[in-house]
């Protein structure tokens, strides 16, 4: 078990077990073990660096270290008839319930209070950017921020380009967080890519990571390798080492017109040709991915609990079949596997909507039954619920979390039969009248896939 020092400070060399060798009394107690620990894999928590928002999600906030021997301990010992209520501050109880009742149960701190309420179409966007519940301990940050990101680049091919950025120039303002995501995303659609930063130590450090393939420090130089690319329509990225707004100046006298620009506000002149018009432009995310979740699309995020690739790589081999007519999902996953790398436990996110999930799901189910992937799967789905369907008109002015009852933590276990367990987070409300009391808890579920007919028909329960 790893050691804490008084400060507080994270520790080093926690990984997730792997394997089939249970260190609980069932499956879904291990599961939430394995994800904990998994939570707090170094190279799992140094990817919040990726994060889409402001105010990165943490697997555990500071304070929670020195509790994290006790949370595993209980974990342990809990029996298929119990369940784990963890409230804000870390207080701990364990209730007695039901074998289909989630094992855990996790109530995370919500919005600070005088949160303006958002339009709904803001809302329900916010629940797509690949950001769970604070201590859902079910979190792949890069990858859920680059599928965020590449949905984005393929809606913006659907509407402009045929679907397909083959042979296109997207060019980006920064090299470093969503600039990194950016790079690797148009190259997932085929485009040739530059991006541009003044800071040359931000360049080498996705050049060493494989998030982009050459360094220059010429303009001329850049667009001699870009020309090329667009020509052959091949998917390179370059990173060059300048200022943005001189060269987007530039751009103009080399006859070079970017089929795609992204730039941080300020950082160009508003006079500037290339620019003229911005100001008119959509919000790109609300442009391409509301479509998708007005389509019923969900990020869908599934963990392999044995610690090996190979039981992902069979998952997504039959996801590819059970899906082989949506073409996006295709390209998306060809390029994860080829440029996404697996930190800590592997996976895999993708966007399907709650009927295929639940296929899917029962495509996993029958090839872990076969033994064609080697322990179960762990799958993270998540939505948003009234607050007022569990008697939530407030919260509470100490804690600022979803203010349950002994009554209503009962009614939230009786809605979430058939998870593993469950994070739960009042997420404020928006300004159009929404049901009850217009406020929204955001759930995040996760639901243990073992191959056991026994516990199919919870799951079915739990996906719809």
């Amino acid at each position: 078990m790893p050691n804490f020092t008084a400060s507080n400070s994270a520790f080093e060399n926690t990984r997730a077990p792997r394997g089939t060798q249970l260190r609980c009394k069932g499956w879904k107690q291990e599961a939430a073990l394995r994800m904990l620990m998994n939570s707090c894999d170094e190279r799992v928590r140094a990817q919040a660096q990726f994060s889409l928002h402001s105010q990165p999600n943490r697997a555990l906030p500071e304070w929670d270290w020195r509790h994290f021997d006790k949370t595993v301990d209980l974990l342990k010992k809990l029996d298929d008839d119990e369940t784990l209520l963890l409230r804000p501050h870390w207080t701990t109880s364990v209730l007695k319930t039901r074998e289909a009742s989630p094992r855990v149960v996790m109530l995370n701190p919500g919005e600070p209070e005088g949160t303006v309420p958002l339009p709904a179409a803001k809302f329900a966007l916010q629940m797509m950017e690949g950001s769970p519940p604070g201590s859902s301990w079910m979190d792949d940050t890069f990858q859920e921020s680059l599928h965020f990101t590449f949905q984005t680049l393929s809606g913006v091919a659907e509407k402009y380009f045929a679907g397909d950025l083959s042979g296109k120039l997207v060019v980006n303002c920064g090299m470093e967080g969503v600039g990194s995501l950016i790079s690797v995303a148009a190259t997932m659609n085929g485009a040739a890519f530059l991006g541009i930063d003044a800071d040359p130590e931000k360049i080498k450090r996705q050049l060493k990571a494989g998030r982009c393939d050459f360094m220059v420090n010429s303009l001329d130089e850049a667009l001699r390798i870009l020309k090329n690319a667009v020509r052959k329509k091949e998917n390179v990225s370059v990173g060059l080492v300048a200022d943005c707004g001189a060269m987007i100046q530039k751009f103009s006298e080399r006859g070079v017109l970017p089929d795609l620009l992204n730039m941080a506000s300020g950082l160009i002149a508003e006079n500037a040709a290339v620019v003229q018009h911005a100001e008119g432009f959509p919000d790109f995310a609300a442009e391409y991915i509301l479509p998708l979740f007005a389509a019923g699309q969900r990020p869908f995020c599934w963990f392999a609990l044995s610690g090996e690739p190979a039981d992902i790589f069979t998952g997504e081999n039959t996801l590819l079949e059970v899906f082989r007519g949506n073409v996006a999902l295709r390209r998306w996953i060809e390029a994860a596997r080829r440029q996404v790398k697996f930190q800590g436990l592997p996976s895999r996110i993708c966007w399907l909507n709650p009927e295929e999930q639940k296929q899917f799901i029962l495509t996993i189910h029958q090839l872990i039954k076969s033994g064609k992937i080697k322990a179960p799967i762990v799958a993270r789905i998540d939505h948003l619920e009234p607050q007022s369907n569990f008697g939530l008109a407030e919260k509470s002015s100490s804690d600022q979390s979803p203010a349950m009852s002994e009554h209503d933590v009962q009614k939230l276990l009786a809605e979430a039969n058939g998870s593993a367990w469950i994070s739960v987070q009042n997420v404020g409300g928006t300004k159009e009248d929404g049901a009850g009391n217009g406020k929204f808890m955001r759930i995040s579920r996760a639901i243990l896939i073992d191959g056991k007919d026994t516990t199919i028909a919870a799951i079915k329960t739990a996906v719809s």
